[in-house]
């Protein structure tokens, strides 16, 4: 119980890490702000999916805290309001972030599950974001030669929308090729499920008969169909070694 506690824990971190280290790498920065990342969202949510959406959550959060401290330098250079700044900080960070562990949600209904559920969260990502745009900057006017509208919902959209609708498009390729890996598949495959795998496997060697060839004194032994004792009474009759024997040994090849 202890290792199980202390596994997810480590794994939690090394995910936290390993997404940080992606979402520095800008594959490409926007020159009106935001940037696609080296699919940075996709190790939470392999997370997630793992362990269900209460630990997703929770190493979701840890990772929109690291997000915000790491630039939170820079939100605190643009000079905002005390309120401007806490909304913003919860918006853009802390929930933008942390829904990310949601995409845990459909965890027990196989690869389709999983992307879809990884979908799911990667929009409720971009729907923070545009409801930060709306609500909290009201930004409307001129993004590129071309595009200029006084519609805060249309900007939010287009401005979010830009390097997000990339990034959920990247990061769900991936999470198609990696869940197709068997290898990723039993390494994801959701800890319940790990479970009851096991509890089955044990179960049906519990159920196993243990039946001691009294020839070879093996226990891999067989019980005799009725078919094949039919089968070969039909065939040798009164000279059939099956007749009155229960067991065959695999082994030695005896029947008693």
């Amino acid at each position: 119980m202890k290792r199980s506690k202390f596994l997810w824990m480590v794994e939690g971190a090394v995910m936290v890490a390993l997404a940080t280290v992606l979402s520095l790498i800008k594959v490409y920065k926007l020159p009106w702000g935001g940037s696609i990342t080296l699919l940075s969202m996709l190790p939470i949510c392999i997370y997630s999916i793992k362990y269900g959406l209460k630990k997703g959550l929770g190493v979701a959060f840890v990772y929109a805290l690291v997000q915000m401290l790491i630039e939170l330098g820079e939100v605190l250079s643009w000079g905002l309001t005390a309120g401007t700044l806490i909304a913003c900080l919860v918006m853009d960070y802390l929930l933008a972030y942390t829904v990310i562990g949601l995409a845990g949600i459909l965890r027990n209904k196989g690869m389709a599950g999983w992307i879809s559920g990884t979908v799911i969260a990667l929009l409720l990502r971009l729907g923070s974001h545009f409801a930060s745009g709306v609500l909290i900057w009201q930004s409307a006017g001129k993004l590129w030669d071309g595009f200029d509208t006084e519609n805060t919902y249309l900007y939010s959209l287009v401005y979010n929308g830009s390097y997000m609708v990339p990034e959920i498009i990247f990061s769900v390729i991936g999470a198609v090729i990696l869940f197709s890996l068997p290898q990723t598949k039993k390494l994801i495959q959701p800890v319940k499920e790990n479970i009851l795998q096991s509890v089955n496997e044990n179960t049906q060697y519990l159920n196993k008969p243990t039946i001691q060839c009294p020839y070879c004194k093996s226990l891999d032994t067989s019980k005799i169909s009725t078919l094949n004792r039919g089968v070969s009474t039909a065939a040798f009759g009164l000279a059939s070694g099956k007749i009155g024997k229960q067991w065959h040994c695999n082994k030695c090849n005896s029947d008693f």
